[in-house]
């Protein structure tokens, strides 16, 4: 008497048709084996009709227990966005965004710059929380590596909104959220510790400015004389040699306009010459024609 191993009692390989020996990450896998049997292709009816994407009866093809690709991509095109009438900047991304990171089996991924702009573009508690979204994409289903000043967009984001908690939650949780560079500045700021968050190097202000108008009274932007005489010594030889090659440049260009613009008359004149000649010509030709004619009626 024949006994079966235990790994091949295990096995469904012999306890399931043979076109389902390699199908994977389907659970109750018997249904597929009686749906063309009346009662279950009614429910199979019904629950393709529920599906949506067809306009008659439909059931699957014998052997087949996923869905065909060209339904599963019909009805990816006509699904129903799940967000209506976009009225911010930021809905209108959202709208581009799924457009281009979730469409039909694509492969490709946002970046931290998309993420960025998606940041830059809220005006409004809503508009934060669908920021939140994104950035939850990008972190955990795509798994990308934030930049070093993404916080600095996601505090600011934060403040313009008037959400610091927010932004304090973030620097708790900083390894989890996936911001691998925290200024102490902004953490300082967060907690209370220090009225603002940044030093600008482009007007010398420190941010937010609301709340530093007493430390921003006495500065002022760096000048550009100042940065000029600064680097008076290093570049003097090379805007010399600069302006020179400009003029040089300029010079050249407008010598060859000028060559260009007399190119172009002499050959407008050239051609207009031709043109006349021909006439003259067509013209003579057409004058013997006639006298040619008339001769022998004259006989």
């Amino acid at each position: 008497m024949l006994h079966g191993s235990l790994p091949s009692l295990a096995s469904l390989r012999y306890r399931r048709p043979y076109w389902m020996l390699f199908l994977k990450d389907v659970d109750n896998w018997k249904i597929y084996t009686v749906i063309q049997q009346p009662d279950h292709q009614r429910t199979e009816m019904l629950y393709q009709a529920w599906l949506g994407g067809l306009d008659r009866p439909y059931t699957r093809p014998k052997c087949m227990a996923n869905q065909p690709l060209w339904l599963s991509k019909k009805r990816h095109i006509l699904r129903k966005d799940r967000l209506d009438g976009p009225e911010t900047p930021l809905e209108k991304y959202v709208l581009e965004w799924h457009k281009r990171f979730h469409s039909f089996q694509g492969t490709e991924r946002p970046t931290v710059d998309d993420l960025h702009t998606a940041l830059d573009l809220v005006e409004r508690p809503l508009d934060l929380s669908y920021a939140f979204q994104l950035l939850n994409q990008c972190r955990n289903v795509n798994n990308i590596r934030f930049a070093k000043d993404t916080f600095l967009v996601f505090l600011e984001a934060c403040l313009r909104v008037d959400r610091k908690d927010c932004a304090l939650y973030a620097t708790e949780n900083a390894e989890a959220l996936g911001f691998w560079h925290i200024e102490e500045d902004y953490r300082r700021y967060l907690r209370g510790e220090q009225s603002w968050y940044r030093l600008s190097p482009l007007d010398n202000m420190y941010y937010p400015l609301e709340e530093n108008v007493k430390l921003n009274a006495g500065r002022s932007p760096p000048s550009s004389a100042a940065v000029a005489e600064g680097d008076a010594e290093g570049t003097a030889e090379t805007t010399g040699f600069e302006a020179a090659a400009g003029a040089a440049a300029w010079s050249d260009d407008e010598g060859s306009m000028k060559a260009g613009s007399s190119r172009e008359s002499m050959t407008v004149d050239d051609e207009i010459a031709r043109l006349e000649a021909e006439l003259a010509a067509l013209e003579e030709e057409g004058t013997d024609g006639d006298d040619d004619v008339k001769g022998p009626k004259g006989h």
